[in-house]
C-alpha cells in the first residue's frame, strides 16, 4: 500500500473533520451540562426563596396536593376550604401569568395554576401598581410566578348563552356542559419570579 500525497491530504482532511466533530460534540455536551446545572441551581434558589417568603407570610405550601387525582369532582366549598382556611392564612400560588390588567384604578394579575389535576383554577389577584409595572417592564422574567396571596373568594365559573333573537317564535336547542373552571379572587402579598 503506497501513500501518495493525495491520499495523505485526504487522510488529514478526514482526521481534521473527525477531530472537529468530536470537539463540537464535546463542547455541546459541556454547554448542555452547564445549562442543566444552571437550571438546577435556579430551581433550588427559587424553592428557597418560596420557602423563605412562605415562612415570612405564614403561607400554606402544597394546598393543591389534596386535589391530586380527584380535582374533576371538586366543589367550590372544598376549594374554598383549601385556599381560604380558617385563620385567614395566605397561600402560595404557583402558576403562569396570563394577564396584567387595570380596572377602576386597581391593578390585577391573572394567573393560571397548573398544579391541580384536571381542574382549571384562575387566580385574579389585586396588586400594587409598582408590581404591575415591574412585571410589564420585565415580562420575560415573569411568565411563571410564585405568589403569596390572600384569597377572599372562590367560585365556579358560570357560563350563559343567549341566542340574540328577540321575540322569535322559533327556538334553537342549546347544550351547556358544566364548567370545571374555578376563579379565586384575592390580594397579591409578594411575587417571586422564576
Amino acid at each position: 500500500m503506497s501513500f501518495t500525497p493525495s491520499k495523505i491530504v485526504v487522510g488529514i482532511i478526514i482526521l481534521a473533520v473527525a477531530v472537529w466533530f468530536a470537539h463540537d460534540k464535546l463542547r455541546e455536551s459541556q454547554v448542555a451540562s452547564a445549562r442543566k446545572k444552571q437550571r438546577s441551581t435556579q430551581k433550588q434558589q427559587l424553592q428557597e426563596a418560596v420557602l423563605v417568603a412562605s415562612k415570612q407570610y405564614s403561607a400554606i405550601l402544597g394546598w393543591e396536593k389534596q386535589f391530586k387525582g380527584r380535582a374533576s369532582d371538586a366543589f367550590s366549598l372544598q376549594l374554598e376550604e383549601a385556599i381560604m382556611p380558617n385563620g385567614g392564612k395566605p397561600i402560595v400560588v404557583d402558576g403562569f401569568l396570563e394577564d396584567v390588567a387595570r380596572r377602576d384604578d386597581k391593578y390585577y394579575l391573572y394567573l393560571d395554576d397548573w398544579n391541580v389535576d384536571s381542574l382549571s383554577l384562575r387566580f385574579v389577584l389585586e396588586c400594587d401598581v409598582a408590581v404591575a409595572k415591574e412585571i410589564i417592564a420585565n415580562k420575560e422574567s415573569f411568565l411563571e410566578l410564585n405568589v403569596i396571596a390572600q384569597i377572599v373568594a372562590v367560585e365556579k365559573a358560570q357560563f350563559s348563552i343567549k341566542t340574540g333573537i328577540k321575540n322569535a317564535e322559533c327556538t334553537a336547542p342549546v347544550e351547556i356542559d358544566s364548567s370545571t373552571m374555578f376563579i379565586a379572587h384575592g390580594r397579591c402579598l409578594h411575587v417571586i419570579s422564576k
